[in-house]
């Protein structure tokens, strides 16, 4: 399952659970297809954004330069376990 950028497609409202939701339903989704995880690309300069992951359990495996950006690669098995 791919999933980019859809907060370019919802209205902006910090703190309205969007994220929350999203990243539940993909969860659920992985859980249900018996994927060995769930993994999400984001920009290391995003540290509030990079704070909410952590506290659903994500975890940082690695970063990588991507055109020119710095990107952290972050991972969790669907069900809650992070991976290292």
């Amino acid at each position: 399952m791919f999933m980019s950028r859809i907060s370019s497609f919802l209205p902006p409202r910090n703190g309205a659970a969007w994220g929350s939701l999203l990243l539940q339903f993909a969860e659920s989704e992985a859980h249900c297809l018996r994927l060995p995880e769930v993994r999400l690309l984001m920009s290391c300069e995003m540290q509030s954004n990079q704070r909410f992951y952590e506290r659903r359990g994500y975890a940082i495996v690695r970063t990588e330069r991507i055109q020119g950006l710095d990107i952290a690669v972050l991972t969790i098995q669907p069900g809650g376990a992070a991976r290292a």
